[in-house]
């Protein structure tokens, strides 16, 4: 009973039912990544494709399509990297699957948090000033990127 309570007093969801609170603004309360989806949601194309990395497997609040790791969550980008030596070949195998975007938490990919691997955050740093455009900053944690197109990719 004490953990319900608990949590009952930390989601405080009696505003919400009761139509005091909007429903985006019990999730920005309650889900710190929310701001950053919702700008996903009303700001990028609707056939953006967007990979996510470190950012929960939050499916139910995207509405554009996007791809996240379920369990492992750097799985793929961590094998990118592993069978990349340089950034355009991180590039290309995102190119590749057909994404348009990166979203991340960089706790995770380039903080003390993650498991990318000295190297691996070397080469992530790389390819992100040479092929990713930054496009929103949510909170100096969440980190959304445009993947360059091939007309803009920089020569070899």
């Amino acid at each position: 009973g004490y953990h319900i309570i608990n949590d009952f007093q930390k989601i405080r969801p009696l505003n919400i039912l009761l139509g005091r609170e909007s429903k985006a603004a019990f999730l920005a309360r309650n889900i710190p990544s929310y701001p950053m989806l919702r700008h996903v949601n009303t700001e990028l194309p609707e056939n953006a494709y967007i990979f996510t990395i470190y950012m929960k497997h939050l499916a139910y609040l995207y509405d554009r399509p996007f791809y996240s790791d379920s369990m492992f969550e750097s799985y793929t980008m961590e094998t990118i990297l592993n069978n990349s030596k340089t950034p355009e070949a991180v590039w290309l195998a995102l190119k590749r699957k057909g994404f348009t975007h990166v979203l991340y938490d960089i706790n995770y990919v380039l903080g003390d948090a993650g498991t990318f691997s000295e190297e691996n955050k070397k080469l992530f740093t790389a390819f992100q000033s040479e092929y990713l455009t930054l496009v929103k900053n949510g909170k100096d944690r969440y980190f959304l990127y445009r993947l360059l197109e091939v007309q803009n990719k920089p020569a070899s």
